[in-house]
């Protein structure tokens, strides 16, 4: 027999495995191929063998896909429970308004047999305040509005008028509005998740391909290499021929597995913004909710004020709930329950692995080595790219800090965005930088260089596939909005109470004290002179949230807990006060400030 005839019938037997592995993995039953079905399958053209073979992996990748479609990366995400929870949230508030315009609209029609149908919507007010927030004083002062509706059943027909127009039409309004706006919200957050577990599948499946393009290369390499000296010219050079052929073949497949992994880092970064920014439109409803609900129940107590001497003592009653009532307090309690931030929150993505990093493989060490170096080359080259975007971000986020007259809050967030998938895209490329650099080290008999995310990377065999995983970092931020301010309804003559002002600024995690740099340039001359300082008067306390350390003598030390003596607010997010004795500048979204109670106020109370 030729050494062609030979290599022919190997490649059959080669053929003949990979199949029945491959049918195996699908439940498909495999027969033999008869001689001529391999001789014909030789002569195939890469196109043609490519798309027979396209038919029995797709089967057994479908299997594969479906295991892996629902792993914790795809469903566990952090940003989806928290809008999971936020909608849980809105859904009870809708519930709650449209029970409140039903009943408005019933009273006005009710309001000549009074008696009777005010008892009737009374307790329908308590039973639809029972899933809302008890914390809420709105909420809690619609729950004690039902306490008076009891006692005032020969209200005026009038009332009824004012009812319907002031409270149906206002909150049909407010419903309308809010529906429209949360309607796109879901079909966006499925739209793109089912694209990150598409994208998540498809790396697998591309995978397995190059990993068997790759195995079949090196195996017909490694036959041509061993018999190379016993065949003739002719069958020489087609050995050679079908060799370049694999080769192109298992180059194009590699950089197609290359851009869908690059890629995985989009889609996932687009599925986060994604539930940022229906979280945010969610919460933004929510709020005009609130302030939709305290506009109505000062109007309410209004009208109340207005039917003389046979309803002063529910006038009375009805003023006192809404002197307890606090629409800014609500809506300051509402962004801080569903403002949750996970800084400790992290993430699983898949990272690329090669053939090459099998120490089993059959590649001859040189070639191992020059394989993985060429693509430590690719990647140096995407890192060396990705580090001067990073960089070029930082100095644009520092430019705007620095000038806050020319500070643009859009251009900031889309600014900050952009870092925060440079820092990741950066990380991911490092990783597998890491990891291929471990492989060249074992190559050269060196010692391995620890990386920071060296102990993050988690391997797994699946059948004749190796996969590897790492756990990044990546912390749950969601973003507090200032809130606005109310003035002209705590006007109303129904409200007396006093005006409490919530935390308007956002409660970042700890990260990197980047601006004490920069305010120790641009805010010297505030509490720079120790003498200056003695003279100081304290306009309020703050607690920390989070442990702060600094190499620099005029930045306060502090630890969780801990209370600190403000003596100045500075604009650029920095702070001055004293804690133990010490006086120094500290970062003001490290802490929470205490409310600060006056004799005035407690007089008033």
């Amino acid at each position: 027999m030729s050494v062609f005839g030979l290599w022919s019938s190997w490649r059959g037997e080669v053929s003949d495995f990979r199949t029945h592995d491959l049918r195996e993995e699908s439940g498909q039953s495999f027969k033999g191929e008869s001689a001529a079905e391999r001789v014909q399958k030789d002569d195939e053209g890469p196109s043609e063998r490519l798309r027979r073979e396209s038919l029995i992996s797709d089967a057994s990748l479908r299997s594969v896909a479906s295991r892996l479609a629902f792993s914790p990366a795809c469903v566990l995400l952090q940003y989806n429970l928290l809008y999971q929870e936020l909608k849980r949230f809105s859904r009870n508030g809708e519930y709650f308004c449209k029970e409140l315009m039903t009943i408005f609209q019933q009273r006005s029609e009710l309001e000549i047999s009074y008696a009777k149908g005010m008892q009737k919507l009374a307790g329908r007010l308590i039973r639809a305040s029972k899933g809302t927030d008890r914390s809420s004083s709105t909420y809690n002062a619609w729950c004690q509005v039902s306490n008076e509706m009891y006692a005032i059943a020969d209200v005026h027909r009038a009332l009824g008028n004012a009812f319907h127009q002031e409270a149906v039409v206002e909150l049909r309004q407010a419903l309308d509005e809010h529906n429209k706006r949360k309607r796109p919200l879901d079909t966006a957050v499925e739209k793109v998740g089912k694209r990150f577990i598409a994208n998540w599948n498809e790396q697998l499946k591309v995978k397995k391909k190059l990993i068997g393009l790759t195995r079949e290369h090196e195996a017909l390499f490694s036959f041509v290499e061993n018999n190379k000296n016993i065949c003739t010219e002719k069958e020489k050079q087609k050995m050679l021929n079908r060799l370049t052929k694999s080769a192109e073949l298992q180059a194009r497949v590699d950089e197609e597995y290359f851009s869908i992994n690059v890629e995985a880092l989009q889609v996932r970064v687009k599925w986060e913004n994604t539930l940022k920014s229906c979280y945010q439109i969610i919460q933004e409803v929510e709020k005009h909710r609130i302030e939709t609900l305290f506009s109505i129940l000062s109007k309410y107590g209004l009208h109340m004020s207005n039917f003389g001497q046979t309803l002063t003592h529910c006038q009375n009653n009805i003023n006192q709930v809404i002197r307890t009532a606090d629409m800014e307090g609500d809506i300051a309690a509402l962004v801080e329950e569903t403002s949750v931030t996970a800084v400790d929150n992290k993430a699983e993505f898949l990272i690329a692995d090669y053939f090459e990093e099998d120490r089993k493989t059959v590649m001859g060490p040189e070639r191992r080595r020059d394989a993985v170096t060429a693509k430590l080359q690719r990647l140096e080259s995407h890192i060396a790219k990705t580090r001067k975007d990073h960089e070029g971000l930082e100095k644009i986020l520092k430019t705007s800090s620095e000038n806050p007259s020319a500070k643009d809050d859009l251009s900031t967030e889309e600014s900050e965005q952009l870092l925060d998938e440079t820092t990741l895209k950066l990380d991911l490329l490092e990783v597998t930088h890491c990891k291929l650099s471990a492989v060249i080290a074992e190559l050269e008999g060196k010692p391995k260089h620890l990386h920071r995310f060296s102990d993050s990377v988690t391997k797994w065999k699946d059948k004749d596939c190796e996969h590897s995983t790492v756990q990044l970092p990546r912390p749950v931020k969601t973003k507090k909005r200032p809130l606005r301010s109310r003035q002209a309804t705590r006007r109303s003559v129904m409200y007396k109470g006093p005006v409490k002002n919530g935390p308007s600024e956002e409660a970042q995690p700890p990260g990197d004290p980047g601006p004490a740099r920069r305010r120790a340039d641009t805010n010297s001359s505030v509490g720079s002179d120790e003498g200056e300082a003695e003279d100081m008067a304290s306009v309020g306390r703050c607690r920390a949230l989070y442990d702060f350390t600094s190499e620099r003598d005029d930045e306060l030390r502090m630890k969780e807990g801990d209370t600190i003596d403000i003596f100045q607010k500075g604009d650029d997010g920095w702070w001055f006060g004293a804690l133990n004795g010490q006086r120094g500048h500290f970062p003001s979204t490290y802490v929470e400030e205490l409310p600060v109670f006056t004799v005035t106020e407690s007089s008033n109370a």
